[in-house]
Parts: C-alpha cells; sequence; structure tokens
C-alpha cells in the first residue's frame, strides 16, 4: 500500500521531470559555443530549483522516508 501513496504524491512527479530536465540539459551539445553554454547554465539552475524544492517539499513526503524505516531485507 505504501508504494501506491508514493505514485500519487505528485511533488514527487514534479522533482523527477524536473531532475529529468536537468540531466537532459546537462547532458546537451552543440555546435554551436553560445547553446552549450547556455544549456549548461540553465541545467544549473534547474538543478538548484529542483534541489531547492525537494528540501522544501521533504517533509509533505513522509513516502520516501518509509523505506528508511523497513526492517525488510532485500536481496539483489
Amino acid at each position: 500500500m505504501k508504494y501506491v501513496s508514493i505514485l500519487l504524491n505528485w511533488r514527487i512527479d514534479v522533482i523527477t521531470v524536473l531532475a529529468a530536465l536537468t540531466l537532459m540539459l546537462a547532458m546537451g551539445d552543440g555546435e554551436n559555443i553560445l547553446v552549450v553554454f547556455i544549456t549548461k547554465v540553465l541545467a544549473v539552475i534547474l538543478g538548484y530549483v529542483t534541489h531547492k524544492l525537494a528540501k522544501r517539499w521533504e517533509d509533505k513526503m513522509p513516502e520516501l522516508r518509509m523505506f528508511n524505516d523497513d526492517d525488510e531485507d532485500i536481496a539483489f
């Protein structure tokens, strides 16, 4: 049941999308040096915004802390 509550929390979706966009901008490349510079600056800004949102919403996402409280042993 706790996995369903994680999937229904929209804050996790927002942070995931922002992190994916940050990764795409950071990994992007181009022929024009100005385009490369702008994408890297946007990646840093978007990464900072994602980090601040995650810190701000940390108390509103108790589902993520439930994984640390588990007594289950997971074998990989």
